[in-house]
């Protein structure tokens, strides 16, 4: 078992050897191109999956699960999504009261008061947790630390 252990090290060692030996011959204008034509392709086939799927929208199973019984594909096209995300404007004398209800809330209730509270328990005892533990897996190394430190 530790024969094979050391075998697979070795031949990932070599292998990054091999690639930082690589990549430390490639001039950085081409390593650029490479990374920039990269993206490039990840985006196009991105935006072409996008654009399939736009065009693919059906309405007749939202319909169907409203009730409705709609028996022929019914996609969804420009004009059909600007009618339901359309927005109107508001009527003359109209306006929006632009507060945070959720905040307001909070505060009348006293539950966001205890919040920071929480959080700040959350971390001290995941922080205790952590260094309980370190200490309890590296103990004995620690000690050796600790003993060399002391002996100057």
């Amino acid at each position: 078992m530790l024969l094979v252990g050391g075998v697979a090290f070795a031949a990932v060692g070599s292998s990054l050897v091999y690639l930082i030996r690589t990549l430390s011959q490639i001039s950085l204008l081409k390593a650029g191109l490479a990374l920039l034509s990269l993206v490039l392709v990840v985006a196009l086939f991105s935006a072409l999956s996008g654009w399939n799927k736009l065009r693919k929208r059906d309405m007749s199973a939202l319909l169907e699960a409203c009730g409705w019984a709609v028996n022929f594909r019914m996609y969804m096209t420009r004009r059909l999504g600007y009618l339901f995300s359309h927005t109107p404007h508001l009527p003359k004398g109209a306006r929006k009261e632009r507060r945070d209800l959720v905040t307001l809330f909070l505060r009348q209730t006293g539950y966001g008061a205890f919040r920071w509270a929480r959080v700040g328990l959350v971390a001290l005892l995941a922080a205790l947790l952590t260094v309980a533990l370190l200490s309890a897996l590296f103990w004995n190394q620690i000690k050796v630390l600790l003993q060399a430190w002391r002996s100057g």
